[in-house]
């Protein structure tokens, strides 16, 4: 096989399918799916250059010549490409990282102004316009802030309900939490929980939308994993996309799409079934903002906070922790049967917020790796097993996915 680092050592290994037609055909193969076999940094959707076939797999020339025997059998080509992500390599995105702001490109990666937003806000020190970048962050937050004053206390506004509405209100809660950061108003901090209140449950579907979390939750994600593994769960931990009026999977059955969802109201067109791609897939971005925002809430209630944070950030007493709703204890969603229980957190006794001990768990830390987090989480002299739980129906599963008996 081929590396998965791309190496640049031309090989011809795209020719072997040639070597694999006559067993096609007594197979009854009609056509054949290729993956993206753009030149790459490493997987075919990491690219580099969408002119070239990648180095390792030949050259443009071998590709032309198995597309031809593959037709001359009978056989069509299907070739995958995803042409809005690419890998570092990407010529424009090298010419940004040399340039910046300079670069004609840059525009390119427009969805990148809130992390630099907080970067600078966070590092006065570097940038001249630290403060500029400290308003909008307020000025946003304050709008987000208002919007929670009615309803459901969602964050987000009637155009947030685009697909992968739940990243949105994650991503609110992150932009919220940076508010926090910097100020340290209780405001910020109340908004950003709603956001995760929202997520998990504390909206007009009444559902929580993490799979595995909840009384209510997506039992069909549109998740090739979790529908091919022959367990009717499916697998915990993920966000769906979440409600949004497009209805870009509605149609007939035998288009592999679903019968008209849509409610005519943004928050409510949603269906929990495989076929919605539009509102219950699951994706590694929409993830992400989920679990910052979920471990920094708990970070904070277990007195720990960034170092550029202000006064006040970390919640250090033990009444600040059970009187608001943490992460994974007493959001309004999370039903007792299937609830998230780490152990450290859940148990006074068990963690002390006051404590700076080196052994604890510092998420804003550089010297620990993701796995020394988890075992470390608590004091290395508590009488208890500190290791952090999920039970999901009954059965639980440590924070790496095991199941523990």
């Amino acid at each position: 096989g081929a590396p998965f680092e791309n190496d640049g050592v031309a090989a011809s290994r795209i020719l072997k399918v040639k070597e694999w037609i006559p067993h096609m055909k007594k197979l009854g193969i009609n056509a054949v799916y290729f993956s993206p076999v753009f030149e790459s940094d490493t997987h075919g959707y990491n690219t580099r250059d969408y002119n070239k076939i990648d180095t390792r797999l030949g050259t443009n020339e071998d590709f032309a010549d198995v597309c031809k025997a593959l037709h001359a059998e009978g056989i069509k080509v299907v070739l995958d490409g995803v042409f809005n992500h690419v890998g570092r390599g990407f010529w424009a995105f090298k010419d940004v990282l040399e340039k910046r702001e300079s670069s004609p490109y840059v525009s390119w990666w427009g969805g990148l102004d809130g992390i630099a937003t907080y970067g600078k806000a966070t590092h006065a020190s570097v940038f001249s316009d630290a403060g500029e970048a400290k308003q909008k962050i307020l000025s946003t937050a304050d709008g987000f802030v208002d919007r929670t004053k009615s309803g459901f206390g969602v964050v987000m506004s009637k155009e947030d309900f685009q697909w992968g509405s739940n990243a949105s209100a994650a991503n609110q809660g992150v932009w919220l939490l940076h508010a926090y950061y910097l100020t340290g108003d209780e405001k910020y901090y109340s908004a950003a929980l709603k956001a995760l209140d929202y997520m998990l449950g504390k909206n007009p579907l009444d559902m929580s939308f993490v799979t595995g979390f909840g009384a209510k939750s997506p039992m069909h994600p549109h998740h090739r994993p979790s529908t091919s593994d022959g367990v009717t769960d499916p697998i915990p931990g993920m966000i769906v996309g979440g409600p949004q009026p497009g209805g870009e999977d509605v149609g007939s059955a035998a288009e592999w799409k679903c019968a008209d969802y849509r409610t005519g109201f943004a928050a409510t067109a949603y269906t929990d079934q495989q076929c919605s791609y539009a509102t219950n897939e699951v994706a590694i971005n929409w993830n992400a903002p989920l679990a910052y925002l979920a471990g920094a809430l708990e970070a904070i209630n277990a007195g720990y906070a960034p170092s550029f944070a202000a006064t006040g950030v970390a919640r250090k007493n033990s009444s600040a922790t059970s009187s608001s709703s943490s992460a994974v204890e007493s959001s309004s969603s999370v039903g007792p049967q299937s609830s998230s229980s780490v152990n450290p957190v859940s148990s006074s006794s068990q963690w002390n917020q006051t404590q700076s001990s080196s052994s604890q768990w510092n998420p804003w830390g550089t010297s620990s790796s993701a796995i020394m987090a988890i075992r470390e989480i608590a004091p290395a002299a508590a009488p208890v097993d500190a290791t952090p739980r999920l039970r999901v129906n009954g059965k639980r599963y440590d924070l790496r996915g095991n199941r523990v008996r």
